[in-house]
This record gives C-alpha cells, structure tokens and sequence, in this order.
C-alpha cells in the first residue's frame, strides 16, 4: 500500500492526514527509560557492578564513561528520531501534552457517533481504525523530516555501535 492511499483511507473515516503530519512536526517525542546515571563507570569503577535502579535496560552496550560520550551517543539517537525530540533522562514512560497520540483518529466522529447513540457504527469504525494503514503514514512523516523510515534507521545504530561503542571498550 502507498502512502497516497494510506490517506485516502484515513480520509474516508475524517482524517485528515496532512493536517495530523504537520501537527505531529510540533510535538515533543520523548526517549523513554534511558538511565544515564546508572552506565558503568560513570561514578564509579568500571569493574564493579551496576549501581542499582532501573540501570540499562535494552541492548545499549553501556560504553559512555563520561557525560561527553553518553551526550555523544544521545545526539546520534536523536539524529533518527523525526519531529521535535524531547528529553528526560531520569524516568519517562509517555509524556502527550495536547493529546497528540490521537492524531490519526477521527475524534468528531467517534464523538459524535456516541452523542448519536450509534453505538454499532461507533464500534465498527473503532475496529476499522485498527487495521488502517499507521506505517504508511508514519513513513512520509519520516521521510518530509529527512529521517530513516521503518527498516532503515537500525543499519545506523548497527554502524555508530560497530564503529564509536566499540571503540571505546
């Protein structure tokens, strides 16, 4: 499926995909659950076990010994990351100021499908949001931002461990 008939669907249900795209260019995304202060050797020997807390989490090597190469290793993430990058690096599972989540959902008509009392319509076009094509439009959203789109942006992760992490161990 296109991206042009990702939007012809969304538009079919009252969503106006271009209109969510440039709203989405403004909203903050947040780096979730990425503990700074618990990376080895930070504050303490290198050696020694992890400090405790939530620590690395994931498959981040844990390699930045000072808060130059973590801040260095952080500007390469937020280089892949489209839209206006967010950062709280102590504990952030999701932060949505304006309701932002809901972009690509049609909430004056689920609105007023409910004020309707339609509830069966409201049910099927709730199920039918399900299934419309998110990637599609997320893809240009990547691309209009000059970032890597889905199964493009890990080839780089791949290449910044392989050639900054692993040059620091």
């Amino acid at each position: 499926m296109s991206y042009t008939e990702a939007k012809e669907r969304y538009a079919a249900c009252g969503v106006d995909v271009e209109q969510a795209i440039e709203t989405l260019k403004t909203v903050p995304v947040s780096l979730h659950c990425w503990q700074g202060d618990d990376v080895r050797g930070f504050d303490t020997d290198p050696n020694k076990p992890l400090t405790g807390g939530i620590q690395t989490t994931g498959n981040y090597p844990g390699r930045a010994r000072t808060p130059e190469e973590l801040m260095a290793d952080l500007d390469k993430v937020l280089s892949l990351i489209p839209g206006k990058p967010k950062m709280n690096l102590h504990a952030s599972y999701a932060i949505f100021e304006n309701g932002e989540f809901a972009l690509l959902q049609p909430n004056d008509v689920l609105k007023a499908l409910q004020d309707e009392g339609n509830f069966t319509r409201l049910m099927v076009l709730q199920e039918e949001l399900k299934t419309l094509p998110f990637g599609e439009v997320w893809n240009e959203y990547c691309r209009r931002c000059n970032r890597p789109a889905d199964g493009e942006w890990y080839s780089e992760i791949e290449t910044y461990e392989k050639e900054i992490l692993e040059a620091r161990a």
